[in-house]
């Protein structure tokens, strides 16, 4: 039950976000190698990971910061599937390995939640790791793994090589 509750509160928290965002520029704008997407910009943030030994890339992301919480919700989706890292208690670079409720992640594909805090109240072996924080341009860059659990605990899904360079915004 403690699952289905994290899970809420993290999809309502990714969708305020969307919603309230009020930055005028396009989130996750440009391709993710940085060269022209056909609209004259180019960024050069990325969101990707290797799914089941499948590369899975996301052109929509966003990642926020909220300072109250000294957290950060990093978040990527398309029309069929989503990734949200959150962190809570961060403030420097480094590695943070996945504990309940703390530092997650979860995939969703269709209504299929795979995710590394799983329901029998385990966390997947993994980690987020910070390797950039800047703070005077706002941006992260950092790497990630886990194995993600479905509520059921009878499927697996094994992300591996995630990696991200992101704009975040302070809320």
């Amino acid at each position: 039950m403690n699952l289905i509750k994290n899970i809420t509160v993290l999809f309502l928290l990714f969708a305020s976000v969307l919603i309230t965002s009020c930055e005028n520029e396009p989130v996750g704008s440009g391709s993710p190698s940085g060269t022209d997407n056909g609209g004259g910009t180019t960024t050069g943030y990325y969101f990707r990971v290797t799914k089941d030994g499948v590369v899975k890339q996301w052109s929509t992301f966003q990642a926020i910061n909220p300072t109250a919480l000294n957290s950060f919700v990093i978040s990527a989706a398309d029309s069929s599937t989503s990734m949200n890292l959150t962190l809570f208690n961060v403030s420097n670079i480094g590695v943070y390995n996945l504990s309940w409720a703390e530092v997650s992640c979860i995939y969703t594909e269709g209504t299929t939640f795979y995710t590394s805090d799983y329901s029998d109240f385990n966390t997947s072996a993994g980690n987020i790791t910070f390797t950039e924080l800047n703070k005077t341009n706002k941006t992260i860059k950092g790497t990630f793994n886990f194995i993600g659990k479905n509520q059921a605990l009878t499927s697996t899904k094994v992300f591996t090589k995630g990696e991200f360079f992101l704009k975040y915004t302070i809320q």
